[in-house]
């Protein structure tokens, strides 16, 4: 719960789709206390509101109008359109098939940053999306970019359609999230961007408790006391183990652990050599740990 009394603090999660950034940001707002900012949700209430009102998804001015109009509430894992309780009703293929173009529409967006950054204000978050580093927050003191190999996210996205029921093969997976990746880095509104200052994390080969306690670690390094964190907080260094942490950096761990357990981000895919870790994005370099900037600033 909001609490006015305290400064407001965002911590700002990007990157493409399947690098699990969404998973990630909900345990990182757990452990740390802070609330979790649901971005895509967000989209997802406008678009099913848009579905509806049986609003054409292609007819901006109306679809714009409409936003204007919603109330929407987010709270823990409650998730509210007027006053409704949607959580489950935004999850349909219906919405996923027409929120892009809704994610697209400019006043839309406009309208939606206005409700986050407002949202945020007086809370503790911690929040994922595509350009949450780079435009909605983007004076946000502490910046990540989660990426991952594209056999890595494809294996994610196939698992999480055949434990939702839907019969597809890895290879169609593969073709619609590279379309997709291609898609949030040309999109001139709300593109996937890595900002400038925020620290680049891949995720291949770790356990999803290991990239929340990297994550967790350089949060505490880069913002200290501004945490308000208990003493008994602070993560094992041997868990998590994270070299330079300077801004614009790339963070990583080794892909070799053979870590299986239930909360592995890696599917075991990365024997098949792959080394692309998704889309080039604007304002993001390849890592290279003789290259790597060092000392910039700090946000």
């Amino acid at each position: 719960m909001m609490n006015p009394t305290r400064q407001g603090l965002v911590i700002a999660i990007d990157g493409p789709a399947g690098a699990g950034k969404s998973t990630v940001a909900r345990m990182l707002a757990q452990q740390l206390g802070f609330d979790f900012l649901d971005t895509g949700a967000l989209y997802r209430c406008v678009t099913l509101a848009v579905l509806r009102a049986d609003i054409d998804p292609h007819d901006a001015p109306a679809v714009s109008r409409l936003a204007s109009t919603l109330q929407l509430e987010l709270e823990g894992e409650s998730v509210r359109l007027n006053g409704q309780q949607v959580a489950n009703d935004i999850r349909t293929p219906e919405v996923a098939s027409a929120i892009g173009t809704i994610a697209d529409n400019v006043q839309v967006r406009k309208q939606l940053t206005r409700w986050q950054r407002e949202w945020t204000r007086g809370r503790r978050v911690v929040t994922e999306g595509r350009d949450q580093g780079s435009e909605v927050f983007y004076d946000s003191p502490c910046k990540f970019f989660l990426v991952a190999g594209s056999a890595t996210r494809a294996q994610r996205r196939l698992q999480e359609l055949r434990q939702r029921g839907i019969d597809i093969d890895y290879d169609t997976v593969l073709q619609q999230q590279d379309k997709r990746d291609q898609e949030d880095v040309s999109r001139s509104v709300g593109g996937l961007r890595k900002a400038p200052d925020a620290i680049e994390v891949c995720s291949d080969g770790l356990s999803l408790e290991l990239v929340v306690a990297q994550l967790r670690k350089l949060v505490v390094e880069r913002l200290g006391d501004q945490l308000e964190l208990t003493a008994d907080f602070e993560p094992s260094p041997a868990d998590c183990s994270t070299g330079s942490s300077s801004t614009g950096s790339s963070t990583t761990g080794s892909s070799t652990t053979g870590d299986t357990s239930a909360g592995d981000l890696s599917t075991g895919d990365n024997a098949t050599g792959d080394t692309k870790r998704g889309p080039r994005v604007p304002g993001r370099r390849p890592h290279n740990p003789d290259t790597a900037p060092q000392g910039g600033k700090h946000g």
